[in-house]
């Protein structure tokens, strides 16, 4: 914390008063409303770097004055001021180095605030001498008999050079009533005491002649800024997160400075501004508000990077109509929080998927994983679908029996490179056998089972059934004497399962009709005896294996 003091000076002879350095400037400056420059000559130039000594510091970029010889330096105050404080460090080493100080209104007074190796004989400082090669030094207060606008600094040099900067709030216009505004934080010695408050103070000055002066200083401190930080696009490693600055402020920012917290320092251009981190874990990240008064205001949070995602799965390969299961395989998965596969035209949001593609071939799988900090990651494979043998065949004769009792099949199957036949009682590998069922009489199934390259099979079956040959035996006459020997027409029948059997008279007139298999004609017609003659009958019958046959003849009724 800067500790101030306010020094005003009417115009009169006034005692000194020594004033800490909160903080130290070099020209070019606007400080507290004042303008500073600079004219300079002989042996002066800029150092690079703070320097201390006795406790004292400078500031990077401070006037290095008399390294190699004579110099003259001259600030210059676009309005007078009075009371101004110099800061010096690295003076003399073996011997003392000589400041002779000249303002614009006459030989200043020099007030030693505090200083170690060093000497103040009117307007001459000597310093350095016996401090070693940290050199002497100190704080030093500038007043004169009225304010200045100028102040020389001179002298010989040749002793390696010194350096000097100004006490920033040092540096006032002059006038006996005055409003003082500073950052809020800050103190300043008003009333006899250090004030952070705003307000009006008033400071009684006594001159050596003892006239008293009354000072009016309005103190304005100036508030803090309200910060507003929003981040987005997640806490991950290798991608930008994007920090927007909504920090609202009643005076002016001259700038933002973001510290990230992984070693990077940049100033904010526009409402937001994002950062990359390389690794992962927490980081510390500072926004500083930098005022145009010159305050630095900044506020601290933590946040977590993660590091992302590794998205991975496995799909088997499978033959066609069959389901891909796919695994997750994704690193870190108690940290992932959705799963979304792309794959055939649908998308699926469980972390495992069974899914049956709708056509064969080589088919694209698309992962894309997130986890609890929003980070993605994804990745594609490729599965195979292969296409599954189409099976069909034929066999010839399609009756089988004691004639015909050999059957021959015709493979029709598609996309197949070997084959397995079972019939049951038999088996073979080539593509089209042939087989004999003369000892497999009725109901068979043949099965044939189809393989390709791929591995994927289909098969078919079929019954094939192996009888006698259907056959009706029909008499050509018969003798309903109630003898109980050839006394009723009837069918003989093999392999029929049904029938419609009529027998005509002469004159084309039905006499007997029946469907039931083993019903005969008894020779009789409307309940009497048919007379002797011959008769014609019609049979139509079917077959086990599905077969429609017509019987035609004529039999003889005998009596």
């Amino acid at each position: 914390m800067k500790n101030l003091v306010l020094l005003l000076f009417i115009l009169f002879t006034l005692p000194a008063v020594s004033q800490l350095c909160g903080s130290s400037v070099v020209p070019p400056a606007l400080v507290n409303g004042v303008s500073v420059t600079a004219t300079q000559s002989g042996s002066v130039s800029p150092y690079p770097t703070a320097y201390t000594s006795c406790g004292n510091t400078t500031p990077a970029n401070s006037i290095h004055m008399g390294a190699t010889g004579i110099f003259s330096y001259t600030f210059n105050f676009s309005v007078a001021v009075n009371n101004v404080v110099i800061v010096i460090t690295a003076t003399g080493s073996g011997v003392n180095e000589i400041f002779n100080l000249m303002t614009s209104s006459g030989a200043p007074a020099i007030t030693i605030n505090s200083s170690c190796f060093t000497t103040v004989t009117g307007a001459q400082i000597s310093s350095g001498m016996g401090s070693g090669p940290t050199g002497g030094g100190g704080i030093f207060t500038v007043t004169a008999l009225t304010p200045f606008t100028s102040l020389t600094i001179s002298g010989p040099g040749g002793q390696a050079g010194s350096l000097f900067a100004l006490c920033n709030n040092s540096v006032l216009p002059f006038n006996s009533a005055n409003t003082v505004k500073m950052c809020d934080g800050d103190s300043i010695l008003l009333q006899n005491a250090y004030q952070k408050t705003g307000g009006v103070y008033r400071d009684t000055l006594i001159s050596s002649i003892g006239v008293d002066s009354i000072i009016t200083t309005t103190l304005e401190i100036e508030e803090r800024p309200v910060f507003g930080v929003a981040i987005s696009n997640g806490y991950c490693v290798n991608t930008p997160v994007l920090f927007t600055n909504s920090t609202t402020s009643k005076d002016s920012i001259s700038d933002y400075i973001w510290n990230f917290g992984d070693g990077a320092i940049i100033t904010q251009s526009g409402s937001s501004i994002s950062h990359p981190y390389a690794t992962s874990g927490p980081k510390t990240v500072v926004l500083t508000a930098n005022s145009l008064l010159g305050c630095n205001y900044d506020t601290t949070f933590v946040i977590n990077i993660d590091d992302p995602p590794t998205a991975d799965f496995s799909a088997d390969s499978v033959c066609f109509s069959e389901a891909t299961t796919i695994i997750d395989l994704s690193g870190v998965p108690v940290n992932i929080t959705s799963w979304n596969y792309s794959l055939d035209g649908v998308t699926y949001s469980t972390q495992n998927v069974n899914h049956t593609f709708s056509t064969f071939g080589l088919k694209n799988i698309k992962l894309v994983v997130t986890n609890t900090s929003n980070c993605i990651d994804s990745v594609e494979k490729q599965t195979v679908v292969a296409p599954k043998p189409i099976v069909d065949f034929t066999y010839s004769p399609t009756e089988l029996n004691f004639i015909n009792p050999v059957a021959c099949f015709n493979n029709n199957t598609q996309n197949a490179t070997s084959y397995f036949w079972d019939f049951g009682f038999n088996t073979s590998t080539l593509e089209n056998p042939c087989q004999d069922y003369s000892t497999q009489i009725g109901s068979n199934t043949a099965k044939l089972i189809a393989r390709n390259d791929f591995g994927c099979i289909d098969s078919m079956e079929v019954e094939i059934v192996f009888g006698n040959l259907a056959s009706v035996y029909m008499p050509n006459a018969f003798t309903p004497n109630d003898d109980d020997v050839n006394d009723v027409f009837t069918p003989q029948l093999l392999d029929i399962v049904s029938y419609e059997f009529l027998i005509f008279n002469r004159w084309g007139q039905l006499v007997f009709s029946s469907q039931e298999i083993g019903e005969g004609w008894d020779g009789k017609f409307n309940g009497e005896p048919a007379k002797s003659e011959v008769y014609v009958y019609t049979l139509v019958a079917l077959t086990k294996r599905g077969q429609v046959k017509e019987y035609k003849g004529h039999v003889t009724l005998i009596r």
